[in-house]
């Protein structure tokens, strides 16, 4: 089977600003186990932000979005969409986008929704976004990411991987066909769901008691139904077996080599298969920023954490090419090329919304 690419010829990021939570947590201190400071250095996170009392996702959502209508002088019309990509509801209904609507005081005629995404959903967010674009829509604002950090988990693993954090990407169409296209292509195995999932919760397992009781799995860690399983093992093979084809069929639909690519921005799952990545490509350690070491992985806002807390100036420089592939939770996979015009804003700073 052919891969497919869709060109999104006029789609240009007006602004990005990713917003980080108060509350910092080193991953190792004096009281760690061994465990846990073997789990710090091979996954490579040092510290995360993660939210405190009066903060969750949708609290760092407003304080994004805020952000953005403020330095882009928009009026409530101005923004005929939000696009929300978690997996860190509000509530199970109704969706976060429809009370972020009313929350940041948009027009009650923008569509609002939300998408069922993790790892891969920056650029699944944006690919959604230029699609209301090209229907005659002016502006869509893309928010990213999710809580994560599960206080309290019986599961060091995870206690270790993942921080909180959001991302909101204001979505316009370029005045014209002018300069270098974004590329998009997606990807899903919907058979490798169990190698990254929550059991307990849906319907086909609704939460009881039972749900919160710790038990030992078969690969002798500490659970309850309603933690995130995580095969380790399984995530890592499919990683780095399918990223390196992606990003080099991603370079080949626009005409260019791997090597010309300024910074291919992936998705922060752990350090080593990111490395991993990096040396199968043959490409130097600068070409592939990371804000895993201090943001931990914050899910689908780690590509717009990476770009804002990494390059800002940097991606956002005319002329400069980047390449963002998400993948994880699904199983699913999503790679977009972008090239900056130079008048992208980027920000990226902590919530002050408590």
């Amino acid at each position: 089977m052919s891969k497919k690419h869709f060109c999104l010829d006029r789609l240009h990021i007006e602004a990005l600003c990713s917003v980080a939570p108060t509350r910092k947590i080193e991953v190792v201190n004096e009281d760690s186990s061994d465990k846990i400071k073997r789990l710090s250095r091979s996954i490579g996170i040092k510290s995360k932000y993660v939210c405190g009392p009066g903060q969750r996702f949708a609290t760092l959502a407003e304080e994004g979005i805020n952000w953005i209508v403020s330095k882009l002088n928009l009026r409530a019309d101005d923004v005929d969409g939000v696009i929300v990509v978690t997996q860190s509801p509000d509530y199970i209904i109704p969706g976060t986008a429809v009370l972020l609507q009313d929350r940041c005081r948009l027009s009650k005629n923008s569509l609002a929704y939300d998408i069922n995404l993790g790892c891969s959903g920056f650029p699944y967010g944006l690919f959604v976004a230029n699609g209301h674009l090209l229907s005659g829509m002016k502006r869509i604002l893309v928010v990213v990411g999710d809580q994560s950090y599960s206080p309290g988990t019986t599961d060091e693993g995870h206690g270790v991987l993942f921080g909180d954090g959001c991302s909101v990407a204001s979505v316009i169409l370029k005045d014209s066909h002018q300069g270098s296209p974004a590329f998009f292509s997606p990807g899903t195995d919907g058979g490798g769901y169990e190698a990254l999932y929550i059991p307990h919760g849906g319907k086909v397992r609704p939460v009881d008691n039972e749900s919160f009781i710790p038990k030992v799995d078969i690969t002798g860690v500490v659970r309850t139904g309603t933690d995130v399983v995580l095969d380790g093992p399984k995530i890592h093979n499919f990683s780095v077996g399918l990223v390196p084809g992606e990003l080099a069929d991603i370079c080949a639909a626009n005409g260019w080599e791997p090597g010309d690519i300024d910074y291919f921005v992936l998705h922060q799952a752990n350090k080593i298969i990111n490395d991993t990545i990096r040396m199968k490509m043959k490409l130097p350690l600068e070409k592939f920023p990371e804000s895993l070491s201090d943001f931990g992985n914050t899910s689908s806002a780690s590509i717009p954490v990476t770009m804002t807390a990494r390059l800002e100036g940097k991606w956002n420089k005319a002329g400069t090419k980047i390449v963002m592939c998400g993948f994880g939770i699904g199983l699913s996979w999503s790679t977009l090329s972008y090239v900056s015009d130079g008048t992208e804003i980027s920000h990226h700073y902590f919530c002050k919304n408590v």
